[in-house]
C-alpha cells in the first residue's frame, strides 16, 4: 500500500514575476506594442507612390507638349516649302511674261518707230511716186506699232526706258501688283520651323530627366533598404525636369 502523501503531489507553483509558465500550462498571451518602424515604412510607401505619380504626370504633360510642338515644327517646314515654290513660281511667271511678251512687243514698237522716222526723213528728199511710197510705208509702220503700244505697258512709257534699267523697274512693278506673293518669306518660315523642332527636342530631354525620377521611384518600391537614399534623389530629378521644361517654354 502507498501512503497518500507519496501519490498526491501538489501542483508545481512558480514564483511571482517569473517569465516561466507552469509546467503543463498554457502560456499567457499579452498584446505586443506596434513596432516603431511600421509608421515610418507607411510614410515611405506614401512617398514612393507620390514620386511615381508626380513623375508620371510630368512626363505625360511635357511629353504631350513636345509632341505637339514637334508636329507644329514639321508643319511649319512644309509651309516653308510651299511658300518657296509659290514665290518661285510667281517670280518665274512675272519674268516670263516680261521677257517673252512685253519686251519683244516693246522692241517691235521701238523698231517700227525708228523705221517710220527714217522713212519720213527719206521721203523729204524724194518726189512723186517714190515719195508717196515712202510716206505710205512710214504710215504703215505707225499703224502696226500703235495697237501694240496701247496694249503694252512697257512700250512708250518713259518710266520704262529700254535703253537703261526700265525693264528692271517694270519687273519690280509687276511684282508689286501681287503683294501677297511679294511678302512671302520662306526663309523666315523655315527658321520658325527649326526653332519649334529644337524646342521639341529640349522638351523631350526634360522628359528623360523626369523618367530618371520615375526609375528611382520604381527602385525605391522594390528595395526598401534603398528608399532613404533614392527618394530624395528621385524628387530632385523630378523637380529639375519640371524646371527645365518651364525654362524651355520661356526661352522659345
Amino acid at each position: 500500500m502507498t501512503r497518500p502523501d507519496q501519490n498526491d503531489e501538489p501542483p508545481e507553483t512558480r514564483p511571482p514575476g517569473s517569465g516561466e509558465p507552469p509546467s503543463g500550462g498554457v502560456p499567457e498571451s499579452r498584446p505586443q506594442p506596434p513596432a516603431a518602424h511600421e509608421g515610418e515604412a507607411e510614410r515611405t510607401d506614401i512617398a514612393v507612390a507620390v514620386l511615381l505619380a508626380v513623375a508620371a504626370v510630368i512626363v505625360a504633360i511635357v511629353g504631350g507638349r513636345a509632341a505637339l510642338v514637334g508636329d507644329s515644327g514639321s508643319d511649319t517646314w512644309q509651309a516653308a516649302i510651299r511658300q518657296d515654290v509659290k514665290r518661285s513660281a510667281g517670280i518665274v511667271e512675272d519674268a516670263r511674261f516680261l521677257y517673252s511678251e512685253e519686251v519683244p512687243q516693246a522692241l517691235q514698237v521701238e523698231e517700227a518707230g525708228i523705221r517710220g522716222r527714217e522713212l519720213r526723213r527719206a521721203s523729204r528728199g524724194e518726189s512723186g511716186t517714190v515719195r508717196g511710197i515712202l510716206e505710205a510705208q512710214s504710215k504703215a509702220q505707225k499703224e502696226v506699232a500703235e495697237p501694240i503700244d496701247n496694249a503694252n505697258d512697257l512700250a512708250g512709257n518713259p518710266r520704262y526706258d529700254l535703253a537703261e534699267d526700265g525693264v528692271v523697274r517694270r519687273l519690280a512693278d509687276a511684282r508689286a501688283k501681287n503683294p501677297d506673293l511679294a511678302r512671302l518669306d520662306p526663309d523666315s518660315t523655315e527658321d520658325r520651323g527649326s526653332s519649334l523642332t529644337l524646342q521639341s527636342t529640349w522638351l523631350i530631354a526634360a522628359t528623360v530627366i523626369v523618367a530618371i525620377a520615375f526609375l528611382l521611384g520604381a527602385l525605391a518600391e522594390g528595395f526598401e533598404s534603398w528608399r532613404r537614399r533614392l527618394l530624395p534623389v528621385g524628387f530632385a530629378f523630378a523637380g529639375v525636369g519640371l524646371v527645365a521644361a518651364v525654362v524651355v517654354e520661356v526661352v522659345f
